[in-house]
């Protein structure tokens, strides 16, 4: 009886315990089941694992797309090691971000990406291998197929190559964040992923 007694005064405590503190205007500590973390912080792993070519983690990220490394088309030596340039050029700076306020899964982040930009460098290599071939039509030598150029381009791209950050760029961009299934996800965009492929 008396154990049962104790029972009850100490629900009743409890009780006058959580009225105390509801009538007081204090608040109880509220605990989350997931932690989605911050979106800025999403977005530094989510670019972190583009330049790891990690497939499985790039989508794990990805709110609205699906995003592979294959390629149907076989590359030659010196386009993979531009592809790599491309991976070694991208850098990210976040600048800002922010919630929003009418709808708590929404955020922006704003960023400062930096990527080789491969419009610049196949115009210093339409240039440089032009200059080629008319020295080389200059000095006799006949161009009738197209193949006739092949290793005059393979060698200035391996030229260029050797100093690829004269061709970076940096670009201000707004990434939409999502949170999804207690994550925080990219919304890829046509302006992120032509910066991402070194194409802004």
């Amino acid at each position: 009886m008396s154990s049962l007694r104790t029972l009850y005064k100490t629900a009743l405590l409890a009780t006058a315990f959580f009225f105390l503190i509801v009538t007081s205007g204090c608040a109880l500590p509220s605990y989350s089941l997931c932690d989605s973390g911050e979106p800025a912080d999403a977005l530094t792993d989510f670019m972190e694992a583009v330049n790891r070519e990690d497939e499985s983690k790039i989508n794990d990220f990805l709110f609205n797309c699906t995003w592979t490394n294959h390629s149907d088309t076989p590359m030659e030596n010196s386009d993979k090691e531009l592809f790599e340039a491309l991976q070694h050029s991208r850098s990210m700076k976040i600048n800002n971000q922010s919630r929003n306020d009418s709808d708590k899964q929404k955020a922006l982040v704003s960023i400062s990406l930096t990527s080789l930009n491969m419009s610049l460098f196949e115009q210093a290599l339409a240039e440089n291998v032009e200059k080629d071939v008319q020295r080389k039509m200059f000095e006799g030598k006949k161009f009738t197929q197209p193949s006739d150029t092949a290793d005059i381009i393979e060698s200035n791209k391996q030229d260029l190559l050797k100093a690829p950050e004269q061709f970076y760029v940096t670009s201000e961009l707004d990434v939409r964040m999502i949170l999804s299934n207690g994550k925080w996800r990219v919304e890829m965009t046509d302006e992120l992923y032509q910066s991402l492929l070194g194409l802004n």
